[in-house]
């Protein structure tokens, strides 16, 4: 006997994707939870589903979704990110590529190469562009496959050495790959942080530190006391992610600094260095009343006492 498609019960996702999709109603976390970790027979009524939700809705779902997972590792929108990379909304697009930002398969590589190549829309391509940046610091890691690395690497290296592409698209592009140990990368940093470009400096700065070549020190050093606060906020940030032990007594100026985010990044730095001159460094810190600085040191210190812990036999 043939059900009619009326009569019969709806699957989870048709459930879910009906209330997160009403205008009237209030987004739930608890119904978009119900969209992690979808098979395929999801994905498919959800690709069916998807475009009868009203715009603002889609942008709105594909957003939450990101939040949750940033804040919950138990739940997985890949899929529903895949699916809205092809969205004809670009800032749902944007959104969904973004919210990939925590995957690790290889898989979303292609499609967000795609993204970065040939979308229209210029905000879609920078989420891309910083997206494939996970999989170039994996390639690197040898924790993803060389062949979609590899990809993921020549596409930010056509776009970054296009001087015609978006100036915004080309300093995302070099922020990305600037992980990859390879001789035109560190060129591309070099010249970047001669430039005159606005912005460009910064992206190279936050590169030396992705770069993670202790080459980059005399420069990060002297960019610690800058006299633009973005600017000493990023080097502190690159010294702390080169990690060497020298870069401790150019930071320590940087915990009276007047400026919070630069205190807050060089109480961070100073927690990926570890040792013991940044741990005394940082327990005098702790006296200072200021919650977000003392908030800032006690994470720190966790960083170093869990490095300890790590090394030692």
């Amino acid at each position: 006997m043939r059900v009619n498609s009326e009569d019969r019960a709806p699957l989870p996702v048709e459930g879910s994707l009906a209330e997160v999709s009403d205008p009237s109603k209030p987004l739930r976390n608890s119904a978009l939870a119900e969209l992690s970790d979808l098979d395929r027979g999801d994905v498919q009524v959800l690709r069916r589903l998807w475009g009868k939700v009203a715009v603002e809705r889609r942008r709105e779902i594909v957003s939450r979704l990101a939040e949750l997972a940033e804040d919950n590792f138990g739940l997985d929108f890949d899929r529903v990110f895949l699916s809205a990379l092809e969205d004809p909304d670009p800032q749902v697009r944007a959104r969904a590529a973004t919210g990939l930002n925590l995957c690790q398969d290889a898989v979303v590589i292609a499609p967000l190469v795609m993204l970065l190549t040939k979308d229209e829309s210029g905000a879609v391509r920078i989420a891309a562009a910083q997206t494939l940046g996970k999989f170039i610091l994996l390639g690197e890691l040898e924790k993803a496959p060389q062949s979609e690395a590899e990809r993921a690497r020549q596409a930010l290296l056509s776009v970054l050495e296009d001087k015609k592409q978006d100036r915004e698209l080309r300093r995302r592009a070099l922020e990305s790959i600037s992980p990859w140990t390879f001789d035109r990368v560190t060129e591309h940093i070099a010249n970047f942080y001669r430039s005159a470009e606005p912005g460009f400096k910064a992206s190279a700065i936050y590169s030396m530190g992705m770069n993670c070549d202790a080459r980059w020190l005399p420069a990060l050093f002297s960019e610690l006391k800058n006299s633009d606060p973005r600017l000493r906020y990023e080097a502190a940030h690159a010294v702390g992610e080169v990690g060497e032990q020298s870069a401790i007594p150019h930071l320590l100026p940087l915990l009276r600094d007047d400026d919070i985010e630069v205190r807050v990044a060089a109480i961070w730095a100073l927690g990926e260095i570890g040792g013991k001159a940044a741990r005394e460094a940082l327990r005098l810190l702790a006296l200072v009343p200021d919650a977000r600085v003392k908030d800032a040191v006690e994470q720190a210190l966790s960083d170093i006492s869990l490095g300890e812990d790590v090394i030692s036999p």
